[in-house]
């Protein structure tokens, strides 16, 4: 009961150093690890004593009962990491690939955006293509493409 009382006033304490450093990531960067490590410490006196009180309850075998006492403990512990934590972390990843396949697949759209109005802002000061047949600059190239072809076509000259 102590050391959780001790664990939860570390993490209050630090949780008010992070609070105090606003926007530094570098301190938040340390309280969480530091903070998981000894909550992590804490729990494993906490089951490393209740398993050995329990296993002195069996005098004949204190050794063995403490072994299986061990394995059913993590035989727990693994089966909630892989149900809960384990679960919710694949769920977080796959988020994330997503998230950075979108804000991939946005910035490629901005860009041709860009590309594109760059395009048509010095063909807007170029004023109509001659060669186009007088096309307005708001046509696009596959359109003036296609219609200098079919001028060309009209006229027998490739």
């Amino acid at each position: 009961i102590c050391l959780s009382g001790f664990a939860f006033l570390a993490v209050l304490y630090l949780d008010k150093i992070s609070d105090a450093a606003k926007g530094d990531k570098t301190t938040e960067k340390l309280v969480a690890p530091s903070s998981r490590l000894m909550v992590g410490f804490i729990w494993e006196h906490s089951f490393e004593g209740a398993v050995t009180d329990v296993a002195q309850l069996n005098a004949s075998h204190p050794c063995t009962t403490k072994f299986v006492l061990g394995l059913v403990v993590v035989y727990m512990l693994v089966w909630s990491w892989r149900d809960y934590i384990l679960k919710k972390a694949m769920q977080l990843e796959d988020l994330k690939k997503a998230r950075d396949e979108a804000k991939k697949k946005h910035d490629e759209q901005e860009n041709e955006k860009k590309y594109n109005q760059g395009d048509r802002s010095s063909e807007e000061a170029a004023g109509p293509s001659p060669d186009m047949g007088g096309l307005a600059p708001e046509a696009t190239a596959t359109s003036r493409y296609r219609m200098s072809r079919t001028a060309s076509a009209a006229s027998g000259s490739h």
